[in-house]
């Protein structure tokens, strides 16, 4: 079991705590929840710093978002939820002075770097961000995430966050990390679960077609059915889109939602459990990438809710 404390506005709590949940997952920021006994931990919109360590190390970085607070014959509770430091993304627009906001010839980790500036935000690129964008602006009351959402989709890129609350950009690609969920270590129940009806033999991009001239066409095999299931999308999101990026989002995308697993664990893992790590189930051989992780924590022990998706091309329910 690891040692879990919470760092709030430079306080510690630590004995205080009577839960803690962690949600992670590769596309979507943290967030994080916990119970205490000190009811003056945090105040209504204070949007105080939050750190959480697990034996020493950071596990989590952000800011507090809501609270709540209930009483009981046991005594008073507080409950304080929190999203990673860069989910500001997702409820702000840019500050007035920033606009107009249009950029031109620059690619994603240009336009990012632009954006993240008022909010004195730093981001992680992890491998290439694909060609640049020939004209694009985040329109007047758009959310910035939103906007970075969708070139970054056109690009077959995620946004996430790391422990330390920065904003990650990266494509999917499995980590190093690599873990083997038995009996053994942990593992206390398995389920898998298949959808054919979002499963596709090819997928096609075309091109938009202008007034004498036709657009031309991608296509890729899903590698996950022989019959015949086409599917074709329109690559118009921008000029001059990566093409081949689009189609790989959109097999990434297949792959996550056509089969899946998941597993329950008592324990967080030998190496705390995070999006993109490897597994395999017990003795069998075909492996998962954890999709998403819900790491939870009480006087019961500590827990691991893993959702697993396909780490490559297969059949894995022959």
């Amino acid at each position: 079991m690891y040692k879990l404390e919470i760092i709030i506005n430079g306080k510690t709590l630590s004995s205080e705590l009577l839960s803690i949940k962690l949600d992670r997952s590769f596309d979507t920021f943290d967030a994080l929840s916990f119970s205490t006994t000190d009811t003056s931990a945090a105040a209504p919109m204070g949007f105080e710093p939050v750190e959480l360590l697990a034996d020493g190390m950071t596990a989590f970085t952000g800011v507090a978002v809501s609270t709540a607070q209930s009483r009981s014959a046991s005594g008073d509770t507080l409950t304080v939820n929190c999203y990673a430091t860069c989910a500001i993304l997702e409820d702000c627009t840019l500050p007035p002075t920033a606009y107009p906001a249009e950029f031109l010839n620059l690619d994603l980790q240009q336009i990012v770097a632009q954006l993240l500036q008022p909010f004195g935000l730093t981001a992680t690129v992890a491998g290439s961000v694909g060609s640049p964008f020939d004209r694009v602006a985040i329109k007047t009351g758009e959310r910035v995430m939103t906007f970075i959402n969708k070139l970054a989709s056109q690009r077959d890129i995620v946004a996430s966050n790391d422990e330390h609350g920065n904003l990650v950009l990266r494509k999917f690609e499995p980590s190093g990390t690599r873990h083997n969920l038995n009996p053994e270590n942990g593992l206390l129940e398995s389920s898998k679960q298949s959808d054919g009806r979002r499963v596709y033999d090819s997928v096609t991009a075309i091109e938009p077609v202008f007034i004498g001239l036709a657009g031309g066409q991608v296509t890729k095999s899903s590698g996950l059915t022989q019959a015949f299931r086409p599917f074709v999308f329109e690559a118009s999101d921008t000029v001059n889109a990566d093409i081949d990026a689009s189609i790989d989002a959109k097999l990434t995308a297949m792959r996550r939602g056509s089969f899946s697993a998941q597993a329950k664990n008592g324990g967080w893992g030998d190496t705390i459990f995070k999006p993109l790590d490897s597994c395999t189930i017990e003795s069998e051989t075909y492996e998962y990438f954890i999709d998403r992780v819900t790491l939870s924590a009480s006087a019961a022990g500590q827990i691991a809710q893993l959702s697993l998706a396909l780490n490559n091309e297969g059949e894995p329910w022959r």
